[in-house]
């Protein structure tokens, strides 16, 4: 029992660090992370532009190799992918959009996780201190889960959602149809696990990405410069207000609903995870896990629900 537990403690996804907290006070000792990121940007030996839009170009002129191979490699990869699809059919196809898409999630993370690193350097408030590793795991990681304000936001952000696809029109009968992805019909069991491996893939971008930016950077700026209750707020509906765009990438005739009651309920899913940010000390796991899980399942739902006509069958659009 004692070894089973010990090989599980190894993965980091129970026993490993998981709900970092930042900085709440100016007279606290520095941190380790804190003193990681000083000798980080004390002398970059690249140009601070390149290192803040090009994935993983900063944590290799840092000295942190591993992380800086891994990010340009997904980088490059997606790069790759999307061009070559988008010469072949156009760049709305899957196939080209969904790595563009997370090509986009890892430039918004590579340039706001710069940011971050300068703040912790600098020993700035509500700076979060959780690294890359700990944040791609968060989703999966038991003790992060195990935290009542994520499952329990996980299970009522889902619930909500649906109910909100209700309102639109939205929800039919699932599993009516052989699952359509990139043009190709698949037998049930394939099409589902691949639309569900495709979706984890990107998500992890997503949440990843937008928690940094949105919680990391912007409600903990908001928080220093305002307080802490009106950083929440701002951040809520700042969250919202830059998903308003997505409807350009809507049909006209759902434009008016997305706008009038997606962007709302965005608002305050923005809202709920400002606060879980803020319940775990300005840590990013557990609004990591929440938002990840959150855009999975609706994801997986509403593919269930049409799994012919979906962001994945033939032309990409954006989701709320």
């Amino acid at each position: 029992m004692k070894r089973a537990l010990a090989l599980l403690c190894l993965s980091s996804l129970a026993c490993g660090p998981a709900l970092r907290t930042a900085r709440r006070s100016a007279d606290e000792p520095q941190s380790e992370r804190e003193l990681q990121a000083e000798a980080h940007v004390a002398s970059p030996s690249c140009a601070p532009l390149a290192m803040a839009l090009t994935p993983g170009l900063g944590a290799l002129c840092e000295g942190r190799t591993a992380e800086g191979i891994v990010l340009a490699s997904l980088g490059a990869g997606e790069l790759a992918t999307g061009i070559g699809v988008a010469l072949k059919h156009d760049i709305t196809y899957p196939g080209a959009a969904i790595p563009l898409l997370a090509l986009s999630d890892l430039v918004l993370y590579t340039e706001f996780s710069r940011a971050l690193e300068i703040g912790l350097s600098r020993r700035l408030l509500y700076v979060p201190q959780d690294t890359l590793p700990e944040l791609a795991v968060a989703p999966f990681n038991l003790r992060v889960l195990s935290q009542p304000d994520v499952w329990a936001g996980i299970l009522g952000t889902f619930a909500a959602g649906l109910g909100v696809t209700a309102i639109t029109g939205g929800l039919s009968r699932p599993f009516r149809a052989r699952p359509r992805l990139f043009g190709t019909d698949f037998a049930p069991g394939l099409g589902y696990a691949t639309g569900g491996v495709i979706g984890a893939g990107l998500f992890e971008h997503v949440a990843i990405a937008e928690e940094t930016t949105f919680r990391g950077t912007f409600q903990s700026a908001f928080a220093r410069r305002f307080g802490e209750d009106q950083g929440l707020v701002y951040g809520a509906l700042l969250f919202g207000a830059l998903h308003a765009p997505n409807a350009i990438f809507l049909d006209s005739s759902e434009r008016v609903s997305y706008l009038a009651i997606g962007v709302p309920f965005l608002t305050l899913i923005g809202g709920y995870l400002g606060w879980s940010y803020r319940q775990h000390g300005y840590g990013l796991a557990a609004p990591v896990a929440i938002h990840f899980w959150y855009d999975l399942l609706i994801s997986a739902a509403s593919f269930a629900m049409d799994p012919r006509h979906n962001q994945l069958s033939g032309s990409i659009a954006l989701p709320f």
